[in-house]
């Protein structure tokens, strides 16, 4: 299993800027949203995450099984 965590850093200083927690799985893939305040996860949970990367909240979860 691996980790379940995703972690923004801060290219120039390597700081730990914030760290995203939440899935049960672990995290397979993540994409920045072009105006870098949003960060969709998929996970071995067979989740998708929304993250604000301002806030570090969740903003959405959706699951297997889902109709949208």
């Amino acid at each position: 299993m691996g980790d379940r965590s995703i972690r923004l850093w801060d290219a120039e200083t390597g700081e730990l800027q914030m760290a995203f927690e939440g899935h049960r799985g672990g995290v397979q893939s993540i994409a920045l949203s072009p105006d870098g305040n949003r960060i969709a996860s998929t996970s071995t949970d067979r989740t998708i995450r929304m993250w604000n990367t301002q806030s570090g909240e969740q903003l959405e979860i959706y699951e297997p099984n889902t109709r949208y």
